[in-house]
């Protein structure tokens, strides 16, 4: 019998990706999203797809139906507010998105009568400036409410880990790029306006802070770095997922512009600047290698295919 897996905002980046998989691998696969999300992510494999659940998070109810009906042996848990600098001008909507919308998961995982594995996908934002690098055992210290969401929804799956016996696993996940990546990400940001320029659209890049250094992973690493932590994992663990290179902002638009013809102007967006930033990032990825996972796909060939995604653009 196939497993079936039931991905909350199924229509996202990393969770469209994660569906690719799931499917190539033989799973049964169900998600949700809400009534007004775009489905162009995950268009090519509509056919593919057992079915499609219109569902808010921050909705008990819509949440509860969800998992009742499709039963799934494992929940990936993807649905997010993930725009950090949204959540300074939106803090009430991104606790209540990622902190209620995990609670509404894990309450209704509960109401089944086989418990389901439930994967949290948080963030490595939760360590703001925490001393590198970043590990499973490194004290967070976030910075903005998103961070701060993300941490939470850790504590809230734990805690419903220890009390109730849920099956939790939790991924830390660096900073995913690759095709599909949303357009309002600095590195996505950076090559969809690569392309404005070469169809003489715009003349220059904006951009905010290019000193900070990030970790990127892509999302086919990502994602089988899910799979991997859910099939082989421990409950309640954290695995960090992250390549365990850091790269400054310029380095990244660098290497973007040395893949196109075109000698931009590179503008600094106040507007893109942030109110506290983390200015560095690297993560420690020894709990995802102890279950035999290593990343595979370097920086350069994410960079490559991020850019040819927005050629194919319209």
């Amino acid at each position: 019998m196939n497993k079936r897996a039931l991905i909350t905002g199924i229509a996202g980046f990393a969770a469209s990706h994660l569906t690719d998989l799931l499917l190539k691998e033989g799973w049964e696969v169900y998600g949700t999203k809400r009534p007004r999300s775009r489905t162009e992510n995950i268009a090519h494999v509509s056919e593919e797809v057992s079915g499609i659940v219109l569902c808010d998070i921050t909705d008990a109810y819509s949440v509860r139906q969800s998992v009742l009906d499709t039963k799934p042996d494992v929940i990936f848990h993807l649905a997010a507010q993930s725009y950090v600098p949204l959540s300074w001008s939106a803090p009430h909507m991104t606790m209540e998105t990622n902190v209620n919308g995990t609670i509404n998961v894990l309450e209704a995982a509960r109401l089944l009568e086989k418990s389901p594995i439930v994967h949290i996908a948080s963030s490595s934002q939760i360590y703001g400036n925490a001393p590198l690098p970043f590990g499973a055992e490194t004290l967070p210290n976030p910075n903005s409410p998103y961070d701060v969401s993300k941490l939470a929804q850790e504590m809230v799956a734990r805690s419903y880990c220890k009390s109730y016996g849920l099956r939790i696993r939790i991924t830390r996940a660096f900073n995913i790029t690759g095709p599909r990546r949303q357009e309002f990400m600095a590195e996505s940001s950076f090559a969809k306006q690569i392309v404005a320029i070469e169809r003489g659209q715009q003349e220059y890049i904006r951009v905010g802070n290019l000193e900070a250094t990030r970790d990127f992973i892509d999302v086919q690493d990502a994602v089988s770095a899910y799979l991997k932590a859910v099939e082989l994992g421990e409950d309640g663990k954290v695995y960090i997922v992250a390549s365990g290179i850091e790269h400054t902002m310029q380095e990244v638009l660098d290497m973007l512009i040395s893949f196109s013809t075109v000698e931009p102007k590179v503008v600094v967006d106040p507007e893109r600047l942030r109110p506290s930033e983390t200015p560095r990032m690297r993560g420690d990825n020894s709990t995802m290698r102890e279950l035999g996972w290593e990343p595979a796909i370097p920086l350069h060939v994410s960079l490559r295919n991020l850019l040819d995604y927005w050629r194919s653009q319209p």
